[in-house]
């Protein structure tokens, strides 16, 4: 049974990923915020985990970041927490003999296309995405024959009561009023949190290394999400086509909500399906989220 040290065991993904794996690895985890997970360490300030907890591990996983949000962050802490930190920890990791280093990255490492894959050009917009590069690039160019590199940078996580736009979209599904989106016909791309911690064990197990995309691997759209919705809820579709001056008006005082809600963004996994297959879909995802509401 391997160890992993595990660093922010109070994130979302991280937290569902030891409740899955806990009989199946060892885990050290670090976190800000307690949740009573067993061999759980507080720690506040994670440039101050001392060597000894490295030296334990074989592998670690880095959980710790600031997302991106639409509230100012200053530049200074997306580059502590999403460049120097990783880099502390990967410079300890190595240190002390750890052979697996894991990295949640993210697509917005990617310039913005209707479609992403691992060719697509990395040209991020963002503080969020531009140091999450940069760190991508250090840990690949820095990693040796004795330690092993994985950057996983999957879409947008949904399922449970995942931070993100999802959850909100779902709450406005839920609602019986007609909603303007009948002419708003993009697919996008996500992946449901099961299927994503599936993923990163899959990752130990299977020893995949570099730049890695997971994804659901089949497209979904607004009008279906909303669709999963009402129907679960037996409520009528009630969509109408949103009228072109409120839809110019959205391009012009909320380009980013324009982009996601009119623009496709489809990315595409590049791992063979003989590897990973996803378990969940949309509809599995969708519908674990309205029993928590």
């Amino acid at each position: 049974m391997k160890t992993i040290l595990l660093i922010g065991g109070d994130s979302f993904i991280g937290s569902k990923f030891i409740l899955k794996y806990r009989n199946k690895y060892n885990f050290i985890i670090i976190s800000r915020v307690k949740t009573n997970f067993k061999n759980e360490l507080i720690i506040n300030d994670f440039f101050k985990i001392k060597d000894s907890l490295f030296y334990e591990a074989d592998i670690l996983i880095n959980f710790a970041a600031i997302v991106h949000r639409t509230e100012n962050i200053k530049r200074e802490v997306y580059k502590k927490i999403n460049y120097d930190l990783p880099i502390f920890l990967f410079e300890k990791a190595k240190k002390n003999k750890i052979v697996h280093f894991i990295q949640m990255s993210s697509i917005a490492v990617y310039k913005r296309n209707e479609h992403i894959n691992i060719l697509t050009e990395e040209k991020p917009t963002t503080d969020y995405g531009i140091f999450k590069l940069k760190t991508d690039n250090f840990l690949i160019n820095n990693s040796e024959n004795k330690i092993s590199v994985s950057c996983i940078r999957p879409p947008m996580v949904y399922g449970y009561i995942s931070p993100g736009n999802m959850i909100k979209l779902i709450k406005i599904a839920k609602t019986p009023i007609p909603l303007p989106f009948k002419n708003i016909n993009s697919k996008l791309s996500f992946i449901h949190i099961d299927n994503l911690i599936e993923f990163i064990h899959i990752a130990v197990v299977k020893k995949l290394f570099n730049v890695l995309i997971p994804t659901d691997k089949k497209e979904t759209s607004v009008r279906e999400i909303i669709k999963i919705v009402r129907r679960n809820q037996n409520k009528t579709f009630k969509l109408f086509s949103m009228p072109k001056a409120l839809k110019w008006l959205f391009v012009f005082l909320a380009p980013n909500l324009y982009m996601k809600l009119f623009k496709n963004l489809t990315v595409e996994c590049n791992v063979d399906d003989k590897i990973y297959k996803p378990k969940f879909d949309i509809n599995d995802g969708v519908l674990k989220t309205l029993s928590k509401l």
